[in-house]
């Protein structure tokens, strides 16, 4: 997306890897780096950390995920996005747990010199149906510093197979709501939506009686496959 609203599909290659410790029975650590390239001068270092302290009926997770892209389509966009997480996780069943997370993110979009601050909430149910399927989902909402809101679906599928393979599937819908009370406007709106969770993929759009648009809502989608060594 550049700064006019035109988008433009590419494609994206990306490899990294990630490790992780455990100090001990309760506590666990881990980092990761990803390195992105594309079309379209398209380059992305993304990064992170978790730690998590697990107790006999509930745990309790931190993350930190870092991303700088920078690609060129008309103009040159350039961003560094941070954002910060944590919440419980609590063991409803053997087979059944629920979590609930806060996010904080803050987006700094320095080609427009711009940033917005998001916090979001998010709900989720992770299934154990044998030791090697796994199912996960939730519903997210949110706000910015911009008065945008914005809601999600997820769902998740993770199957491990044989001792170091394992496959996941996942699909996520988010829907960013800008209403007459939202203050952002021109080119910073293509960022704002980015920050919210991705431009395109279709909008709706209701209007007051003078014809002049008091909400209106754009929504993105994304599914994911992919497989993995662990060991």
């Amino acid at each position: 997306t550049d700064s006019l609203f035109n988008e433009e599909k590419i494609k994206i290659h990306e490899g990294g890897g990630k490790i992780g410790v455990t100090p001990s029975d309760i506590f666990t650590i881990s980092g990761s780096y990803h390195y992105l390239t594309g079309d379209s001068s398209y380059t992305a270092h993304k990064f992170g950390g978790e730690a998590e302290l697990a107790f006999e009926d509930f745990s309790l997770v931190a993350e930190y995920d870092g991303k700088k892209y920078d690609y060129t389509f008309n103009d040159n966009v350039k961003a560094f996005i941070h954002t910060v997480s944590f919440g419980p996780e609590f063991d409803l069943s053997e087979k059944l747990s629920l979590d609930v997370t806060y996010d904080l993110t803050y987006s700094d979009f320095t080609s427009y010199d711009y940033a917005v601050t998001s916090h979001s909430l998010r709900t989720g149910l992770t299934a154990l149906f044998s030791k090697s399927l796994i199912a996960r989902g939730g519903v997210t909402a949110g706000y910015d510093s911009n008065n945008m809101f914005s809601g999600g679906l997820d769902a998740a599928v993770i199957w491990k197979l044989w001792n170091h393979v394992r496959l996941s599937a996942s699909y996520a819908l988010n829907a960013n709501i800008l209403t007459s009370s939202t203050t952002v406007s021109g080119m910073k709106r293509s960022a704002a939506l980015f920050a919210g969770g991705g431009s395109g993929g279709g909008s709706g759009s209701s209007s007051t009686s003078d014809g002049v648009s008091s909400t209106e809502i754009d929504y993105s989608h994304s599914v994911i496959v992919s497989a993995s060594l662990y060991f």
